[in-house]
């Protein structure tokens, strides 16, 4: 697919262009095997208004986002088994500003990947393993990150339950391990429905928030704008639970 996408603003140098352009490729082996690829590009290039009160000063951005996934998979005899190697690669960037405000950033990430799904009865079980590199690079130089991801999830159905839960932990090389684990369980009745979900995630700060480069300028007319990176940040740790409950009959949902 094919998506271009042009406006104008009310003012000089409002305009803003860009397109989107996505592609699925599915080629079968035999019979029991295949090769996938799926991927998207998408450029944007425009001007944002920062700062109001100043005579509508608009400033220029570029972004860019582009991104590959290429695997080999392939079924067992009865196809109640499934194993994928496959390659990702992702870049993304944004450059931005002229003479108030200048900074650019340009992120790019390649990884190999080894998944096997399992189905047996009502239960699918999915094993995943990655490593990678990331390599983030700005106006005053690049910096590198080794990661890794191991995890294990199951999926199953009992009667009127759905039930998924997901164990795992990733890798940084400055951050080591970092857990995660998730499970939910819901319910659907002919007069009541019920989710519940619980989590826990542990993770680094990107290397743009731990990298930017120190920067100051005059984006808005009362004072000084400034930003930065701060390589001192620890990882970040989240547990969220809900609970989520209907009742009625389906005459009565709004």
């Amino acid at each position: 697919s094919v998506e271009y996408r042009k406006t104008n603003g009310q003012y000089l140098h409002w305009d803003d262009n860009s397109y989107h352009y996505t592609g699925d490729f599915y080629l079968p082996v035999g019979t029991r095997s295949a090769l996938e690829a799926d991927g998207w590009l998408y450029t944007r290039n425009g001007a944002i208004i920062v700062n109001q009160d100043s005579l509508n000063t608009p400033v220029p951005r570029y972004r860019f986002d582009r991104h590959l996934n290429v695997s080999w998979a392939r079924f067992d005899s009865t196809r109640t088994s499934r194993l994928e190697i496959g390659y990702r690669h992702a870049r993304q960037g944004s450059h931005f500003g002229e003479s108030i405000y200048h900074d650019w950033l340009d992120n790019t990430s390649h990884a190999a990947t080894l998944r096997r799904e399992w189905l047996g009865g009502r239960t699918l079980l999915r094993a995943n393993a990655e490593v990678g590199v990331d390599q983030y690079r700005n106006r005053l130089g690049k910096h590198d990150r080794t990661t890794g991801n191991l995890s294990l999830s199951a999926i199953r159905s009992i009667g009127g339950w759905r039930s998924a839960a997901t164990v795992g932990s990733r890798y940084d090389k400055t951050y080591k391990s970092l857990p995660y684990a998730m499970a939910t369980a819901m319910r659907d009745g002919a007069k009541s429905f019920l989710h519940l979900s619980v989590g826990y995630l542990e993770q680094a700060p990107s290397m743009h928030e731990l990298y930017l480069p120190y920067n100051t300028s005059t984006l808005r007319s009362e004072g000084i704008y400034t930003d930065s990176g701060n390589p001192e940040l620890v990882s970040e740790k989240q547990f969220i639970a809900t609970a989520y409950a209907e009742y009625g009959t389906l005459e009565n949902a709004i």
